[in-house]
């Protein structure tokens, strides 16, 4: 086997697709195939099956995947340890909510892109967190800036780097705006206008609410904060969002946080990252610019995760 029947394998693992992956690699579709049946020749077993158009791995195309995976990853690490003289080049690819997206990552980017504008940069911004997850264990997405509770997952490193206070929101002209505290029975009877039902921050206070024994009434949800905060400033409704995507129309007069005592008060910004995870020169690059414009919490700081990004930096 080859490097290149490798990659149009784990391509084609993902895609399940000749005429993506064919797309994809600037092959032609039978080159496709006959790399996937020399491999299959070469292995003694079918990786995939074929059911007319219908393409799914096999149990042992499962199996192999992995290895596979591992596979290439050796073998870039390998580039990397052979070209430590040379400028730092290649790719990450990176998944961040739409809120960091805005608010943090331009500034993270703009420092990177200066330092090492060799790097490309694949960015992903419409995933939970839990399909970030499980994209980061398959190989296909390289770490992950989240906003949620802290992260406990085994077979993830997950960094805080910023206490991201939450805020209760209105329009700066609705009826609550102007009072001194809200009482949990009074948001009750408000329209609430809230991100996706899979946002971290939107399920920490529908929990809050569950627990006082109430429901939310068929709250609305967007994917987008800026049609959120568009919606309010046009009297329509409450939101729960990170202060982050507000403070700044709260100052000029185009929201208003309404004063509720015991609302659940902040999440945090996470870089998460798999444990097996071997970090390339360009991706520990760009940790270190994260680190540096937002210092870890190290009263959070799991030792593993310095560690893992010492090992990485001192090899």
């Amino acid at each position: 086997m080859d490097t290149r029947q490798l990659i149009t394998f784990t391509h084609l693992a993902h895609n399940l697709s000749f005429s993506q992956t064919a797309l994809d690699l600037d092959y032609a579709q039978s080159t496709i195939s006959a790399q996937i049946q020399a491999l299959e020749n070469e292995l003694e077993t079918k990786l995939f099956d074929r059911l007319g158009r219908q393409v799914t791995l096999t149990e042992a195309g499962e199996q192999f995947l992995h290895y596979a995976q591992n596979i290439l990853a050796l073998q870039e690490e390998a580039r990397a340890k052979l070209a430590t003289h040379s400028e730092i080049s290649g790719s990450i690819s990176l998944v961040a909510p739409s809120t960091l997206c805005i608010y943090r990552l331009p500034q993270i980017l703009r420092v990177y892109q200066k330092r090492y504008p060799q790097v490309d940069i694949q960015l992903q911004t419409h995933l939970t967190t839990t399909a970030a997850l499980t994209e980061m264990l398959h190989g296909r997405l390289d770490a992950a800036l989240i906003l949620s509770e802290p992260l406990d997952k085994s077979q993830f490193y997950s960094q805080p780097l910023e206490v991201a206070p939450l805020t209760l929101v209105a329009g700066a002209t609705h009826p609550l705006a102007s009072r001194p505290q809200v009482a949990l029975d009074e948001l009750l009877t408000q329209s609430f206008i809230l991100t996706e039902p899979t946002c971290g921050y939107r399920k920490l206070f529908e929990r809050y609410v569950q627990t006082q024994g109430h429901e939310l009434t068929r709250p609305m949800g967007f994917e987008n904060i800026e049609a959120i905060k568009q919606c309010l400033m046009a009297g329509i409704g409450v939101s729960f969002l990170p202060s982050m995507a507000v403070e700044e129309d709260i100052a000029h007069g185009r929201l208003a946080a309404l004063h509720w005592a015991d609302a659940p008060s902040h999440i945090y910004m996470q870089l998460v990252w798999p444990k097996e995870k071997w970090l390339s020169p360009a991706l520990n690059a760009f940790f270190d610019v994260i680190y540096e414009l937002h210092p870890p919490l190290t009263h959070n700081q799991p030792d593993q995760t310095i560690t893992q990004h010492q090992l990485n930096t001192s090899q």
